[in-house]
């Protein structure tokens, strides 16, 4: 499996805590006068949809529909056969496996019996255009893309939240020093991901990404292949852990001649954790990165400084700062963040930091030091 037997501790994740996020994604609905939300999941983008369930749908799909003031149903293109599993992973007791997952959206919503005039739909990066199609074509009402909002929900984490993410974090930490050890000239990608899956996996993971950039590369970073590492490599993983991410990004050097010029991302990671305990408090996201990069970009060695940043909800780049409610997000907390610095210097040699922070108490914690 993925993910490995994905199960449900409730003393570690105990239904209080479902209820208290069902309750905020209520108030919010209220706000925007929704009746109902649809909150859609695959393999990809599990998140949002195992926010309010802990449901994960593997290889297959999953919509959760809340209405307002009525008790929400899951359904899934999974198989009847699953159905003992699901009761073991999710407080949600009505459960409905369909291969249309449209029409059964439309359908429970229709038989609810309240009027539904709007309906907020939660997408993450993509909705299938044959779902919100199938409600309208039903039920005849306004459709509207809840997924900015909700995801702002998501953002704030309690602390049982914060815990799963430092736990994830420290065995992306841990990990990585075991990848630099292993380290060795020749190597190809496949080894790396190999070195890097052994690692994770024997300190608890559910799941792993992993992206390399050999020396040389003009791709950027890719998903490991048979290519050789000589110089240098740069490397970026994700970690997952009860459904919670930290990602970790360094350049590794098995050159020794390379690695007096590798010392500048340590200098220049010092100077993003000064500058983020600084400037962290009441800082929005946007302009807090544009400050950021300008500053890095003071120093003549640099050609240039790429920085992008995340505030974890899903193993790879989310467009979260794009939106309205990412871009106007505070760096306050309680919270957690991927900060990715790519520093290109002369010679073409380009080098990766990325760490996750957590915020909380208007207190910066680094969570990956290594």
């Amino acid at each position: 499996m993925k993910r490995g037997w994905i199960f449900w501790d409730r003393d570690e994740l105990p239904e209080a805590e479902f209820d208290r996020r069902t309750a905020n994604v209520r108030s919010a609905m209220r706000a925007e006068q929704l009746d109902a939300i649809v909150v859609y999941g695959d393999a990809l983008q599990s998140g949002n949809l195992s926010y309010l369930t802990h449901f994960f749908p593997y290889a297959d799909t999953g919509a959760l529909i809340l209405p307002f003031d009525a008790p929400p149903r899951l359904v899934t293109t999974h198989a009847y056969r699953n159905m003992p599993w699901f009761n073991t992973i999710t407080w949600i007791k009505d459960i409905v496996c369909t291969g249309m997952i449209g029409p059964a959206c439309a359908d429970f919503l229709a038989s609810i019996g309240a009027p539904i005039r709007k309906i907020g739909m939660v997408s993450g990066l993509s909705l299938p255009s044959a779902v919100a199609e199938a409600i309208q074509h039903k039920i005849g009402c306004e459709v509207s893309d809840f997924s900015a909002v909700y995801e702002g929900l998501r953002i704030i984490k309690s602390d049982r939240e914060l815990a799963f993410v430092r736990k994830a974090a420290d065995i992306a930490d841990r990990s990585f020093k075991d990848l630099e050890a292993a380290s060795r000239p020749e190597m190809s990608g496949f080894e790396v991901a190999a070195e890097l899956e052994l690692a994770v996996r024997r300190r608890g993971a559910e799941d792993l990404y992993c992206f390399i950039q050999p020396e040389g590369s003009q791709v950027g970073l890719t998903r490991p292949d048979a290519r050789r590492i000589r110089g240098f490599f740069s490397v970026e993983i994700a970690v997952e852990f009860n459904g919670y991410w930290a990602k970790l990004g360094r350049s590794i050097f098995l050159d020794r001649a390379l690695r007096a010029k590798g010392s500048i991302v340590e200098l220049y990671a010092g100077m993003c954790r000064q500058f983020l305990e600084e400037e962290l408090v009441s800082r929005s996201a946007r302009p807090f990165l544009d400050r950021l990069r300008s500053r890095l970009l003071g120093d003549e060695r640099l050609t240039s400084v790429r920085l992008h940043a995340d505030f974890g909800l899903e193993p790879y780049w989310a467009p979260h700062l794009l939106t309205s409610a990412g871009a106007s997000q505070r760096l306050e907390g309680p919270l957690s963040f991927y900060l990715q610095a790519r520093m290109d210097l002369e010679g073409r040699l380009s080098l990766l930091r990325m760490d996750t922070y957590m915020v909380r108490d208007s207190r910066l914690f680094l969570l990956t030091p290594s």
